[in-house]
């Protein structure tokens, strides 16, 4: 089925305020760049998705995506992840895609492979795939097909409430774990697992060089 990704960004600043004990304000624009840049490597490097469009109010994470060769969608100020995720399944239906992967640009150990087998898993339309967040009940991937198939749930911060709306609908879905790949950083304690998983990325290289274990060592 033809798939396409949304990466849905704020911003680069005032972003990860849970994370101001352990970094400053530099530091958290340096993390949230470094872990879209793990996003979109990983989109890009799967041969799967057919296009990746990336949703963002701000001019400097649009050009950042343009720079990449990614296609671009301007959001109005404070639209919220449901609004965003509703606009990106429009633009998908009227492209004629089959399949949205709507990804966080938070995730930085996520990988082409994990996107490969979430789509292999989307073989049957209508459907619904959700991958929760290894730390707390929130959504970090929402598979749908079609893309418009279920209402999105994100604000309400818990995955069963998208499993509930697909129920609700009718949508057969499932939800599928994935322990590294789900990980989306807001808190220290995240930071300090990304030191405890053996899986390369940009962010955990710019988290060595700021070496900030001692910051961390109360979250392990």
């Amino acid at each position: 089925m033809r798939a396409v990704a949304v990466i849905i960004l704020k911003s680069f600043h005032e972003t990860k305020p849970k994370l101001a004990t352990v970094l400053n304000v530099g530091e958290r624009r340096a993390l949230t760049k470094a872990m879209f840049d793990d996003v979109i490597s990983a989109t890009l490097a799967c041969n799967q998705l057919s296009h990746i469009v990336v949703l963002s109010p701000e001019e400097e994470v649009l050009r950042t995506a343009k720079d990449r060769g990614l296609a671009t969608m301007k959001e109005g100020e404070s639209q919220g992840m449901d609004k965003a995720y509703r606009r990106g399944a429009k633009f998908c239906v009227e492209r004629g895609d089959e399949v949205m992967v709507s990804l966080p640009s938070d995730i930085p150990l996520l990988t082409s492979k994990d996107l490969d087998y979430l789509l292999g898993r989307m073989k049957q339309s209508p459907k619904a795939l959700i991958v929760p967040s290894t730390i707390g009940p929130g959504t970090s991937i929402l598979m749908t097909a079609p893309p418009d198939i279920i209402e999105p749930r994100f604000e309400e911060d818990d995955h069963l409430a998208h499993l509930a709306e697909a129920e609700r609908k009718g949508v057969p879905a499932e939800v599928c774990e994935l322990l590294q790949a789900g990980l989306d950083v807001d808190t220290p304690k995240d930071l300090a697992r990304l030191f405890l998983v053996e899986r390369p990325c940009s962010t955990r290289d710019l988290l060595e060089d700021m070496d900030i274990l001692d910051r961390l060592r109360p979250f392990f």
